[in-house]
């Protein structure tokens, strides 16, 4: 709707909602609904307050929060929901987040403080229930139908039983599944807050807030990563099945079974088998992957393909997992990760451009943890794609079967490719860390690697695409990359 405070800052939503209705009515042909990712009321420039001084909250970093203690602001994000509804008529409804990375409400980002001068009363729980109350308030002024998720991404654990008491009959709750799952990688402990398929879950928070939502008479949903995540996003799937189907097992025998999954994030919404197999099993019977595998690639020899699986889903185990690797290291594009003959002091951007900052990429790990396990799981890998090549050998090959055969040599090419470059940092740097290999057997290996990675890349598009960051890598960067390696490899020896 319009900006009520400042219209300047609104330009053009009549044509975004036409847009979304569009959208609408588009998936409504397929039996599908458009639900929006609601992160409201957005914070403001400290500036913007000059003007409008009684609605600011707390402030930090030069922006403000619109308080909802103020009329004003409480009857903006109450009416905006409305409209949207009326204006959208076939909108399946919101899911929101209220505790994010950006500012929003005025306990967002002090959940403890209360530094805002209006909500010192008020508890976080008040506060997040309050936001998503005034969602629902708006939403169901108009449609009974329209439905309202919120999801407690964020929420500290202790508040989670008040947030929920406090929200409405109407709405659900949402919860990522793994979060707060621990592992022991080596001597460091790491635990999950969101996009993990190496480290399983379901763990005890989200089991706990389902059946808090359960005993509420609210519905629970479990927000999960089932193709990819953060910790390979480029490729459309990681053939790791044990892993995902483990997980999903584990929810189905606690008794907690969700009433919905959302099975990925702006990553991993490929038309999948982990779909097929999820299907099934969200069915009602949870069938042997072995079934499955049978099913879908009857053009295989599945008794190899099973043991190929196995090995990736091992592997995969091994990948030294924390939430700052996830976003800094070296996966999303590693064929195409240009090499330096000198430390650039570049340091690693999310999800984009990691550079050289190896300690970045490391995260809570030391460098000789984390190198140690990418070397694990690259090794282990290709043992799988060894067995997995047997299983596809002589074959005429399904377009599902060919994907699955790409996708596996492509994590491959990642994975080997990501111990390589931190072999060369390593080397380059003069880090205390043995690669037991010289930097020109680490070069010519990773030439190799980029080479697969030009020729799977050259007959399957979605290889290296991701749809918040769209192609992380193209065809020309991968052969930029090979006239880097021919650079590089002067100075190498």
């Amino acid at each position: 709707m319009k900006f009520p405070f400042d219209p300047r800052f609104s330009e053009g939503y009549e044509k975004r909602q036409e847009g979304m209705k569009y959208l609408t009515e588009k998936l409504a042909k397929y039996g599908l609904e458009l639900f929006v990712y609601f992160n409201e009321p957005r914070s403001m420039p400290l500036a913007f307050f000059d003007d409008h001084p009684e609605l600011l909250g707390y402030a930090s970093n030069g922006y403000g929060t619109l308080c909802l203690s103020n009329s004003s602001v409480r009857n903006y994000l109450r009416n905006s929901c409305a409209e949207l509804v009326k204006n959208i008529p076939l909108l399946g409804g919101f899911f929101t987040i209220t505790a994010s990375e950006n500012l929003t409400n005025c306990r967002s980002h002090d959940p403890a403080g209360g530094k805002c001068p209006r909500c010192t009363e008020k508890t976080a729980a008040q506060v997040y229930a309050d936001v998503n109350r005034l969602i629902w308030e708006g939403a169901r002024s108009v449609s009974d139908s329209v439905r309202i998720i919120a999801w407690s991404w964020g929420w500290q654990h202790d508040i989670m039983p008040d947030v929920i008491r406090l929200l409405p009959d109407g709405i659900d709750d949402m919860t990522v599944s793994e979060q707060a799952v621990s592992k022991m990688i080596d001597s460091t402990r790491t635990e999950v807050l969101d996009y993990s398929i190496s480290v399983e879950g379901p763990g005890e928070y989200a089991l706990s807030t389902w059946r808090h939502a359960h005993s509420r008479g609210l519905g629970a949903f479990a927000k999960m990563q089932i193709n990819n995540s953060w910790e390979l996003g480029s490729i459309p799937y990681i053939p790791a099945f044990e892993k995902p189907y483990r997980h999903l097992s584990r929810i189905i025998e606690s008794g907690i079974c969700p009433d919905g999954l959302m099975l990925s994030w702006s990553l991993g919404g490929y038309p999948s088998p982990m779909f097929e197999i999820y299907a099934e099993m969200y069915s009602g019977k949870i069938p042997a992957l072995r079934e499955m595998y049978e099913k879908i690639f009857p053009d295989a020899d599945c008794e190899k393909l099973s043991e190929a699986v196995h090995l990736f889903s091992e592997a995969f185990d091994e990948y030294p997992f924390h939430i700052r690797c996830a976003y800094s290291g070296p996966q999303l594009t590693a064929p195409a990760n240009l090499l330096y003959t000198e430390p650039t002091g570049l340091t690693a951007t999310m999800t984009c451009f990691p550079y050289d900052d190896i300690r970045s990429w490391c995260g809570i790990f030391s460098l000789e943890t984390y190198a140690a396990h990418l070397k694990k799981m690259s090794e282990g890998w290709d043992q799988g794609l060894k067995v997995l090549r047997e299983a596809l050998s002589g074959r005429t090959l399904s377009a599902k079967t060919a994907e699955l055969s790409d996708c596996a040599e492509a994590c491959g090419c990642h994975f080997r490719s990501m111990y390589l470059q931190c072999a060369y940092i390593i080397l380059r740097n003069g880090l205390e860390y043995d690669t037991q290999m010289t930097a020109g057997e680490i070069l010519a290996k990773e030439k190799v690697s980029v080479m697969e990675t030009v020729r799977l890349i050259s007959r399957n598009p979605s290889i290296g695409y991701e749809s918040a960051n769209h192609y992380l890598y193209t065809r020309n960067a991968l052969l930029e990359k090979l006239v880097n390696i021919d650079y590089v490899c002067r100075f190498a020896e």
